[in-house]
Order: C-alpha cells, then structure tokens, then sequence
C-alpha cells in the first residue's frame, strides 16, 4: 500500500484526535444535565474515534428534541441527523455512549445486522455490542467514553470491569462482533 493512500486515514485521525482532546480540555463536569455544545462535540469526537470514519451522509447534525417514551435516541440517514431526546436525564458518560451508538447507525446503514437480527436489521443481538437495542441501559464499558468522561459523575472505571477491558480498539470487522471493544 502506497503511503499517500494512508493520508486521509492519518489526517482524519489526528483531527478527531485534536478535537477530542480540545473537547475535552474545555468540558465541564456534568450529571444529569441538558447537553452542552462542548460536551456534544466531546461525544462526536469520541464517536469518530470509536468508528475510524464519518458517516457517508457526512457530517451529522445533532438535535435534541421530544422522541417517544421508550427512545433515547434515533439516527436519520436521510438527514444525517441524530435525534437525542430531551426526556432522559443522562450522565456524562451515558451521553457519550449514545451518540457513539446513533453514529453507528449512520456509518453502518440500517440493515447491516439484516443476517444475524432479522428482527431489527438496525441492532446487534450481542449483549456486549454498542449496536445493541439499549446500551445506555446496560451500562456498556465503552473505552472512548471513560477516556472523554473520566472523573465526572456516572462514569464507570475501566479496571475490574468483567465484560470490558480498555485496550486499543481494533478494526472492524464482521467477524469481531463478540468483542465489545470493537465494532460494531
């Protein structure tokens, strides 16, 4: 592979690196409060980091609105939109973990499950994945998530945890999916 082909990788990754950690530098400690525009970039830096790309619609654009009771949040390809509700009080880190999850609707389509989840295309039927149904609920270990949210109120601590170690996050790949600390 020609050096010159593994430019706009490098590059993508030193912006998203560059910008989490600007991100990060400007956070201010939240529980259970409305999202902040610096904590809204945190998390799509910490997205861009878990998924390595942007979506093929681009760029996302995220709202905050009313959603149905049992949503915590929606992605829309069409729009390149992620729809987070304004009915969830989240943590810092349940934040994060959610904007990872929309994003990954926008980066892998609605069906890419369609073999192993027939039943919902959208969502992994692996309790560990961050493409499952409810992941805020199950309280993922999702390392960019403890790295972006480390020290504020909800954020779990990576040592000990059983289901998840934070190490590097390895490439995608189908066959990956029982790892939790790769994608999806």
């Amino acid at each position: 592979m020609r050096a010159a082909s593994l430019l706009p990788a490098s590059r993508l990754a030193s912006r998203a690196a560059l910008a989490l950690a600007v991100a990060l530098a400007v956070t201010p400690a939240r529980a259970d409060t409305p999202m902040s525009p610096s904590q809204l970039r945190r998390d799509e830096y910490a997205a861009l980091t878990f998924w390595h790309r942007e979506p093929a619609c681009g760029w996302p654009r995220v709202v905050v609105k009313t959603l149905a009771a049992d949503r915590g949040g929606q992605a829309d390809l069409a729009q390149c939109e992620i729809d987070e509700t304004d009915g969830v009080a989240w943590s810092a880190y349940q934040g994060c973990v959610g904007i990872v999850h929309e994003f990954g609707h926008l980066v892998l389509g609605p069906t890419y499950f369609q073999s192993s989840n027939p039943a919902d295309p959208a969502h992994s039927l692996n309790p560990l994945s961050i493409m499952q149904e409810n992941p805020t609920i199950f309280n993922l270990h999702i390392p960019v998530c403890i790295a972006a949210t480390l020290g504020q109120p909800g954020t779990p601590t990576a040592t000990g945890s059983a289901r998840v170690r934070a190490r590097s996050l390895g490439r995608h790949s189908a066959s990956s999916e029982g790892s939790p600390t790769t994608r999806p």
